[in-house]
C-alpha cells in the first residue's frame, strides 16, 4: 500500500474534522471529485469539514463518495476533501507499489471517464 499520510500536508498537526450526510438533491449539483451531475431526486454524499480553522462544504456523488471512503478505510483517515480525491489518489498510485497501484488505478479511471462525460 502507499505510505500516503495526513503528515504529507506539511508535516503540520492541523485539526481535521469531517461529518458527512446522505441527501436527496432538491436541485442539480456538481460532484467535486469528478464533476458528474447530480440532479434533483438523487442521493448524493454531502461533506463537511474543518481543516487547519477553514471550513468547507462539498457534495460529492455516490462513485467518488465510496472511493473517498474506502481509501480513508484502508489507510485509516479521510484524504482531504471530496475535491482533493483525484489528486490524492494519483500520488498514492505514483508513490505507492503495485497493489496501491492495482487498487487505486480503476477507481481513478472511473471518476476521471466520469469527469470526461460532464
Amino acid at each position: 500500500m502507499c505510505d500516503y499520510d495526513q503528515d504529507d500536508y506539511g508535516g503540520e498537526v492541523c485539526t481535521l474534522y469531517i461529518n458527512k450526510w446522505v441527501r436527496a438533491a432538491r436541485k442539480e449539483h456538481l460532484c467535486r471529485s469528478c464533476g458528474v451531475t447530480v440532479k434533483a431526486g438523487e442521493r448524493y454524499m454531502r461533506h463537511f469539514n474543518l481543516y487547519d480553522g477553514e471550513v468547507t462544504t462539498e457534495k460529492v456523488c455516490f462513485v467518488c463518495g465510496d472511493a473517498i471512503e474506502e481509501f480513508g478505510r484502508l489507510h485509516s483517515f479521510v484524504p482531504g476533501t471530496p475535491g482533493d480525491t483525484p489528486r490524492i489518489l494519483e500520488e498514492c498510485i505514483e508513490n505507492g507499489d503495485e497493489v496501491s497501484r492495482a487498487k487505486w488505478a480503476p477507481i481513478l479511471s472511473t471518476i476521471e471517464a466520469r469527469r470526461l462525460r460532464r
